[in-house]
């Protein structure tokens, strides 16, 4: 659990979660209009080993909309997001 730590969020908000190399990022635009919301994660700050794995991102319904091979657990997205609107990122590494 990290909270913040390691991550950088603009132009909405976001809350970083770990587990055993795995990473879950919930972006979000708190506000009443659409946003461009930059997430930047740098497992560095607490110690962890830069690993590659895949990224996914996922809509409020749980849907995958995206999805990265052989990236790196140090990634950066941006996504434009409708009000009141949220996107999950998760980093799972290679076994």
């Amino acid at each position: 659990y990290r909270f913040v730590e390691g991550l950088t969020v603009e132009g909405g908000e976001a809350r970083l979660y770990t587990r055993d190399g795995a990473i879950l990022v919930i972006a979000i635009n708190p506000g009443d209009e659409p946003a461009e919301v930059r997430i930047a994660v740098d497992p560095a700050v607490w110690g962890a080993s830069p690993r590659t794995g895949t990224v996914a991102a996922y809509d409020p319904d749980g849907q995958e909309v995206e999805r990265t091979t052989n990236a790196r657990s140090a990634f950066q997205r941006t996504v434009r997001l409708d009000a009141d609107s949220l996107r999950i990122f998760e980093f799972r590494p290679e076994e």
